[in-house]
């Protein structure tokens, strides 16, 4: 939170939007999806004043992890296509591979599995075997990636955030 508030009061844009993109991660992490919500739509508009077009592209990729946890299938497909298009666009080819997985994930837990076996090919195509293998697996349920935090660490957390 001191960087956070280093960078606010330095006037240094670019640091507050990284704080506020790390910042709307561990709000989504806790499940707070409204402040999470806030954190990262701020780095979005602050991406734009400073026309950060790669930050562009990490605030969509948080945005759809938020709208996927929230249910809102439409929001969370046009959240990682305005991503994967950013990234494209900036030459970011390993964030393309990664939100492409992510998106092909999001297809199979939503029953589209046709789509997913499409994308989780492409990607297949150029990145490690390994790597797909984990995806595909998570998205069949049988691994357990999200991590369980106790109250005391869900308390201790929450005292480096902003209230």
């Amino acid at each position: 939170m001191r960087s956070y508030d280093l960078a606010s009061r330095c006037g240094d844009r670019l640091g507050l939007a990284i704080n506020c993109n790390n910042i709307g991660d561990c709000y989504t992490t806790l499940g707070d999806l409204t402040r999470a919500e806030e954190y990262l739509t701020r780095y979005l508009e602050i991406n734009e004043i400073i026309a950060n077009r790669l930050g562009n592209g990490y605030a969509y990729y948080g945005l759809a992890s938020l709208a996927r946890k929230r249910g809102e299938t439409d929001k969370t497909e046009d959240y990682y296509r305005r991503a994967i298009q950013i990234y494209d666009e900036v030459g970011s080819s390993r964030m393309v591979l990664d939100v492409k997985l992510s998106l092909a994930t999001f297809y199979a837990e939503t029953g589209r599995e046709e789509e997913a076996e499409e994308l989780f090919a492409e990607v297949h195509e150029v990145m490690d075997e390994k790597e797909t293998v984990i995806y595909r697996l998570n998205a069949l349920g049988l691994t357990a990636r999200r991590r369980r935090f106790t109250v005391g660490e869900r308390e201790r957390i929450r005292t480096f955030l902003p209230r």
